[in-house]
């Protein structure tokens, strides 16, 4: 432990001049500059979602929930932009600050260009199936309900994700198996009818291969959970 410290104080004295010499403003100016080429692709993206809205396409809702969550980041880069501009605020405080802020806007600027920026790029493209499975599959049960509904019901109206249907219909039942097992029974039904409601539009080898197995196995579940409780 004592020589972990001692490399720490000697990296500190040997980079303390270098970072003196920085201007904390510098690296500021690039955060702020970087959130202005941002707030572009954020207007583009609701001016998109409120277009393809007012064409009545069904699917915009969905649109709108995995271009901000899965392709921007919008709130993770709310988080970093936050936390970067307060570290390098407290750059002159001392030089534990002044390595954090260093750090810290390193990281940053490499996660921009790594995930959002890649994201944005890919979503120019239209290559989206990527970004559609993994914001449903990151859908929490228990807290993302709303959200859960809205989505399955932008996706089973629509067609635009037809091919990728066998992906989908997994992810689809691990939600209602999820909400069976949690006892959030309302929110099983909703996912259930509106899946009804649209079945003639799903691929019948799926509806008969993977769902009505498992409509066998939730009743069962909820039977056995209503009227033979442990």
């Amino acid at each position: 432990m004592t020589e972990v410290i001692q490399f720490f104080k000697s990296v500190e004295v040997f980079i303390e001049p270098f970072l003196k010499n920085l201007d904390p403003s510098l690296f500021q100016n690039i955060i702020l500059g970087m959130l202005a080429l941002l707030i572009p692709v954020g207007v583009g993206i609701l001016s998109f979602f409120f277009q393809e809205k007012s064409k009545g396409n069904i699917d915009a809702n969905l649109e709108l929930f995995i271009l901000l969550k899965k392709v921007l980041k919008a709130d993770s880069i709310v988080i970093y932009s936050f936390l970067s501009l307060l570290f390098l605020a407290l750059y002159n405080v001392s030089n534990f600050f002044r390595v954090i802020g260093i750090l810290f806007f390193v990281v940053y600027i490499l996660w921009l260009f790594s995930i959002p920026f890649k994201n944005i790029w890919k979503w120019f493209l239209e290559d989206t199936k990527d970004f559609s499975i993994s914001f449903l599959e990151g859908l929490n049960v228990k807290n993302n309900q709303n959200t859960i509904v809205s989505s399955w019901q932008a996706l089973w109206l629509g067609g635009r994700h037809k091919e990728n249907e066998e992906v989908f219909t997994k992810i689809f039942i691990s939600h209602i198996d999820k909400a069976i097992k949690i006892k959030k029974y309302e929110l099983a039904s909703q996912l259930a009818k509106i899946y009804v409601k649209n079945i003639s539009k799903r691929d019948t080898f799926l509806l008969v291969g993977e769902i009505l197995p498992n409509v066998l196995g939730w009743s069962e579940e909820i039977w056995k959970d209503q009227y033979n409780p442990e």
